[in-house]
């Protein structure tokens, strides 16, 4: 038998992240698919992120993984790249645009560190909200996520906020795109409920929803197993 050619997966963190958000599950896959992360610039528009993101992709076509943020990037590269995109799993994200209630607590967040000489954007008040409660009390991933939002630092992180307050959507182009799409929320998740969840799988009709218990915005790393167990068998179930 000739040696099996690999597929491509594309992983796309979320805000405050970088490929970490993903690290248990791209050292299974590599197994058996060629696996890549990009570097966001440190841009206050969403497109030139997504320029930056597409210049970076080494591969001609490729599965998607995206969580959060990292879906609002992927939601902006399908109207450039479809025709690349084979699957796509789409973590912990929504397909709206911001409540005013939203922006103005980003806007809050923006203020807050360009007033502070220290950045800390991951205070205990931040952890409640961003992962489960069963995780609360998990110091190392909470370290993890704290050394994660100190390598993308200050600087990205506003700019991607004021990339994110921008961002318009066109929910009807979306409605028309035929691809397999697998949806993943978490019960405890207060940053994008299962609601948001509920609402991508009504907008992608070919598409696959789970709610994972016990889990809030973070399931890569909160539900690290499982979170691979749910994206392996939706892009290769033989494999």
């Amino acid at each position: 038998m000739g040696k099996q050619i690999k597929e491509n997966i594309v992983f796309l963190p979320g805000l405050l992240c970088d490929k970490n958000l993903f690290d248990f599950q791209i050292r299974l896959f590599e197994k058996n698919f060629n696996c890549f992360v990009p570097e966001y610039p440190n841009s206050t528009k969403l497109n030139s992120i997504v320029d930056s993101v597409i210049k970076e992709i080494p591969f001609k076509e490729y599965h998607l993984i995206c969580l959060s943020m990292g879906g609002y990037l992927a939601f902006e590269l399908m109207k450039i790249q479809l025709k690349k995109i084979k699957k796509i799993a789409l973590l912990n994200t929504k397909i709206r645009e911001d409540t005013d209630e939203e922006k103005q607590k980003r806007i809050k967040f923006i203020n807050a560190s360009l007033s502070n000489s220290r950045f800390y954007p991951i205070s205990k008040v931040v952890i409640s909200t961003l992962i489960g409660r069963s995780s609360q009390n998990n110091i190392k991933l909470i370290k993890q996520i704290r050394e994660m939002a100190a390598r993308v630092g200050k600087e990205k992180y506003i700019s991607h906020q004021k990339a994110i307050l921008d961002r318009k959507l066109d929910i009807d182009y979306f409605k028309k795109i035929k691809k397999n799409f697998l949806i993943i929320g978490g019960d405890e998740d207060m940053i994008t409920p299962k609601d948001d969840a509920l609402f991508l799988s009504k907008i992608f009709k070919d598409s696959k929803l789970i709610i994972i218990k016990k889990c809030g915005h973070l399931s890569s790393m909160e539900k690290p197993l499982l979170t691979y167990k749910y994206l392996k068998e939706f892009l290769n179930p033989m494999r």
